[in-house]
């Protein structure tokens, strides 16, 4: 066996040396000499040791579309990390052999400079925002924590804060805007990418747990999450496209097997598919309020995205009865007839859906529609027009009245 070949020692998992060749093992070992003060190649050391030592399922790491050469000697494949790529082939044991790594020795310099995804903490200061970054990645461990998770579209942090403030204090689980504005709140921040979902990334929209685009912010969103899992009272509230962040970190975390019991998730005009939210909240254990979600039907990327072109409410409301169990069927029918109001606001036709549905689960014609004419009367086009296509300035005069 050559020596580029032979299997040297690259680190340790409980005692077990994991198996990597030379190129592999000065990365590596790079990593490790920065890991003591740099939260990132900390984060880095201890993923790849977890993978190495088969303790860490490779669900749980982007693995590059088109990267699987399969040969007499098993597969290779390629992991995507946070500023890190590794080729690694999986061994008889179960194991897996480290073959080639890069790494972005700046990355944690580029998380300071706001370049890269990271967590933020958020302060009001008369009317402006102001937000400092937390180099360990972890939230305040305070209780009733409230994590606002952004869009994609912002260059700064603070004007991150302040745009998705509206959002954050008109979820129903945030505690309103004396809360927000007394304790402020933390944020994860995923920089200048662009809109993440909707009308502008239908692919993205649709399959957000599995977007190679999202990984890496949605990979320290997950390490974030799961140091927090014992803090009791953390609300999660992603807003806009930061749903799609939200929804493949909880896939890792669910593929990990990690709960979040003491947790609550909240989306605010998600931009993708909001009944995968119900799907893996329930692997997660994860608390829901009455309301998953606000949503906007005469706002293009949240038609097609978070309630896919007027029917996701629908589907949302079937997988909430499926899989909570504090989710009556009366939730249901009421869920119903609300998604159904919405859309005929919106120009749909689907009043017949709603009625269909709570009729098959027993509850009598009268009752969906007049919950319907209910919620109907209280609807103003005018106010949902203003919210959706200058939605900072409508969440500012709200609170004027």
């Amino acid at each position: 066996m050559s020596a580029n070949n032979s299997p040297v020692i690259a680190g340790k998992t409980s005692g077990i040396p994991i198996e990597a060749t030379p190129q592999a093992q000065l990365v590596f070992k790079n990593l490790e000499r920065q890991a003591p003060k740099n939260y990132w190649a900390h984060m880095i050391v201890n993923g790849i040791n977890a993978l190495c030592s088969g303790q860490m399922s490779v669900n749980n790491v982007f693995i590059k579309e088109q990267a699987y050469s399969k040969g007499a000697k098993g597969s290779e494949f390629y992991v995507v990390l946070p500023g890190c790529t590794a080729s690694m082939k999986k061994l008889s044991t179960g194991r897996y052999k480290l073959l080639h790594m890069t790494a972005d020795m700046n990355y944690f310099d580029g998380q300071k400079k706001a370049l890269k995804p990271g967590t933020y903490t958020a302060i009001k200061d008369d009317q402006d925002w102001s937000t400092k970054f937390i180099p360990t990645g972890n939230i305040s461990q305070k209780e009733d924590r409230v994590v606002a998770i952004t869009d994609g579209i912002y260059n700064e942090p603070d004007d991150a804060a302040s745009q998705c403030e509206g959002f954050i204090v008109n979820s129903p689980v945030s505690g309103g805007e004396y809360t927000i504005y007394k304790n402020g709140f933390d944020m994860h921040f995923t920089p200048g990418t662009g809109r993440i979902g909707g009308l502008s990334n239908l692919k993205q929209a649709f399959n957000s747990e599995n977007s190679p685009g999202l990984h890496e912010s949605a990979y320290l969103l997950a390490k974030t999450m799961q140091d927090a899992k014992d803090i009791d009272g953390v609300r999660w509230i992603a807003e806009r496209g930061g749903s799609g962040v939200l929804t493949q970190a909880m896939r890792i975390l669910a593929d990990k097997g990690v709960t979040l019991e003491k947790h609550t998730v909240f989306l605010s005009n998600p931009h993708t598919q909001q009944h995968k939210i119900i799907e893996l909240g329930s692997k997660l254990n994860l608390r829901t309020a009455r309301n998953i979600s606000i949503n906007n039907t005469i706002h293009p990327s949240e038609l097609v995205g978070g309630v896919f072109f007027g029917v996701g409410g629908y589907y949302t409301a079937t997988k909430r009865l499926q899989f909570e169990n504090n989710y009556t069927k009366l939730n249901f029918v009421g869920d119903i007839a609300k998604e159904t109001v919405n859309l005929k606001g919106a120009g749909g036709t689907g009043i017949a859906i709603g009625a269909a549905m709570g009729i098959s689960l027993g509850v009598t014609l009268p009752a969906v529609f007049a919950f319907v004419g209910a919620v109907g009367a209280s609807m103003g086009v005018s106010s949902k027009l203003a919210e959706t296509f200058i939605p900072r300035l409508f969440n500012k005069m709200k609170g004027k009245f």
